[in-house]
């Protein structure tokens, strides 16, 4: 048979033939032909009649065999094979797994029935090569070897056989492990684990600062007490000397007796400021005690006066048993007196 297109070439085909029902067509030979063909679709025949008329005549003497036309049925299913798969995607890549995927042949010419995946490592040249077949367009190629390079091609079959095989596609395998969680863990997964470790470690960071803060708060309270208990009973205690006015000191520090209150019998000695003597001092509402009354002698200087009522203000800063008690001051007369308590 011959192609009957300008651009084909002469292919070979297949032709089954069968007789057919001589009832439908009595006069001649008919015969039923299955063509298959792999590249074109029309096709011219050349058909010997089958029957041989043996020279014999009809009843109006004409020769049969000059009548009969050598009728053929052609019943041609032409099936052509699928185009090559255009492209492969490596979708996931482990260290012993490949994931791929392509899409059909951009000309499938029929019902692609089943797709086949043939790989090879790069080094061996397809002189060892391996065959995977499914019928899905995506297929896992497991036992690799890490760390490696692969090859691989795929082809599409229908009815009319396979299709040629797609151009080399190279992938190379993985050398790190697989994550803990499992290979197939998806984004979401991951991005949850990232957020959950991301609201731990900000949780740790709160509870460490919160300590951290708790432990400064109860050192400084420790400290506070301890300072407390350190300085209890302590009284800070100023210098007169810093007060311009020295008699400003006195009033803070010391109190004012009005002079009808003391009552001088003798001398008991003579300080630096004038003499010292033994006394009485009866305030209003209180009971008469014995004091010792310190009196600045007369001529006196600004400077002794100061240093006199500066020694006045520093005692009644005092109070405490063991030191003498300073009852008061006696300034507003022509001589100063201070006086002075010991309890027994």
């Amino acid at each position: 048979m011959r192609c009957l297109w300008e651009s084909c070439q002469d292919v070979s085909v297949g032709a089954a033939v069968e007789p057919w029902s001589p009832s439908v067509w009595p006069d001649a030979s008919t015969f039923k032909l299955n063509v298959f063909a792999t590249q074109c679709l029309s096709f011219s025949a050349g058909v010997k009649s089958g029957g041989d008329s043996g020279g014999q005549l009809d009843t109006h003497g004409n020769n049969v065999e000059e009548k009969q036309r050598a009728k053929l049925v052609l019943s041609l299913i032409v099936f052509a094979a699928p185009s090559p798969v255009s492209s492969i995607q490596a979708k996931d890549i482990t260290r012993h797994t490949i994931s791929l995927a392509w899409q059909p042949p951009d000309r499938a010419n029929g019902v692609i029935l089943e797709y086949e995946v043939k790989y090879y490592e790069k080094d061996q040249n397809e002189r060892s090569y391996r065959i995977i077949k499914t019928s899905s367009r995506n297929t896992d190629i497991k036992g690799l070897t890490p760390l490696n390079s692969y090859v691989f091609h795929v082809r599409a079959r229908t009815a009319a056989g396979y299709g040629e095989f797609s151009g080399p596609f190279e992938f190379m395998t993985n050398s790190v492990p697989a994550p803990i969680i499992g290979d197939g863990t998806n984004s979401t997964v991951l991005l949850v684990s990232v957020v959950g470790s991301v609201v731990l470690l900000l949780i740790l960071i709160s509870a460490f600062v919160i300590s951290r803060r708790r432990n400064k708060y109860s050192k400084a309270k420790q400290d506070s007490d301890e300072e407390k208990h350190l300085h209890q009973g302590v009284r800070i205690y100023v210098d007169p000397f810093t007060y311009e006015d020295p008699n400003q000191a006195v009033r803070e520090f010391a109190k004012e007796i009005d002079a009808s209150c003391i009552k001088i019998e003798k001398v008991i000695g003579i300080g630096e400021f004038g003499e010292v003597c033994s006394g009485r001092l009866k305030m209003p509402g209180k009971r008469e005690i014995c004091v010792a009354i310190k009196t600045l002698k007369a001529g006196y200087t600004d400077k002794q006066r100061r240093d006199f009522l500066s020694e006045a203000s520093i005692m009644g800063q005092f109070d405490h048993p063991n030191i003498i008690h300073l009852e008061g001051v006696v300034t507003k007369c022509t001589a100063s007196h201070t006086l002075s308590h010991t309890p027994v």
